[in-house]
């Protein structure tokens, strides 16, 4: 988010849907108030997710556009339950790419939304869970949005 405009990375409380933005520190982003700081988004993409709160990158469209969108995720640990990677426009009613359980015997996995026509303020959510349990599901998140026409 501090590198590429229009994005932010925050924290979603699954029971209460309240957002909070992560907190820096030392090259990662980090859930408020986490002063083990087990759960985090690293600058390269390594993730680790909490029980209690997804990891959301959240994207703001600066304009009318038809783009693409691709989760690719990775589950490091084969002691991991897996995660749920998912992506919706607006709210959850709205999903862009169906959300997907992904193990670590899958290898990387790639999921995509192609052809999305998005308008200028729409917001595009796009989530890392823990699938209930958060044991041994470090892995990887990485969010690729391209344009394909622009309406400015």
């Amino acid at each position: 988010p501090k590198k590429y405009p229009y994005w932010e990375a925050v924290s979603l409380n699954n029971e209460t849907g309240e957002q909070k933005p992560l907190v820096a520190f030392d090259g990662a982003l980090y859930l408020e108030g986490d002063t083990e700081r087990e759960t985090f988004l690293a600058s390269d993409s390594q993730a680790c997710p909490s029980e209690k709160y997804d990891l959301l990158y959240i994207y703001t469209m600066p304009y009318d556009a038809m783009v693409n969108i691709e989760l690719t995720s990775k589950v490091q640990s084969e002691l991991s339950n897996g995660i749920k990677v998912y992506c919706y426009l607006n709210d959850p009613s709205q999903p862009l790419v169906k959300e997907a359980v992904v193990t670590s015997q899958e290898g990387t996995m790639i999921h995509g939304a192609y052809a999305a026509e998005l308008k200028k303020g729409d917001k595009v959510y796009c989530g890392y869970n823990a699938n209930g349990s958060a044991d041994n599901d470090g892995g990887n998140f990485y969010v690729k949005l391209t344009y394909i026409t622009v309406d400015k």
